[in-house]
């Protein structure tokens, strides 16, 4: 099994039943080449995004709990795909936690952004008659 895959499996035990994993990606507290790094898992779903603890003990690979959420209208990037010492990684900021990811989930980053926008989007054209209402 792929660990993208695996990754979804735990990470979907932790989240609501509700909701849908859209995005998922692995990130590092500080691109550290000498120490061992915090990696954490930012699961982005249909109802908001996650921030789960992915500290990998020697017998245990998979996310064990989430440490924060933020609402699904949250920016990750913009990545900045520069080339040089860090050129394989770009920093984002998750609320004020800066991370960064490998390039091969730039990809993910910018779909989960352009996701955002539409999301936006969509409640700013609710009619005014149904928003008061709640």
């Amino acid at each position: 099994m792929a660990r993208r895959e695996r990754l979804l499996r735990h990470a979907q035990l932790l989240l609501e039943p509700s909701e849908e994993i859209e995005q998922i990606l692995v990130a590092v507290g500080s691109p550290s080449w000498l120490g061992r790094s915090d990696q954490w898992v930012i699961v982005v779903t249909n109802e908001g995004i996650a921030l789960l603890d992915h500290r990998r003990p020697p017998l245990v690979r998979r996310p064990r709990s989430i440490v924060l959420r933020y609402p699904r209208v949250t920016e990750l990037g913009p990545i900045e795909r520069s080339r040089g010492r860090f050129g394989r990684l770009s920093g984002l900021s998750l609320g004020a936690m800066p991370l960064w990811v490998h390039r091969r989930f730039f990809g993910d980053v910018e779909t989960a952004d352009q996701d955002r926008v539409i999301v936006q989007r969509s409640t700013r054209s609710m009619p005014r008659s149904r928003m008061s209402a709640s």
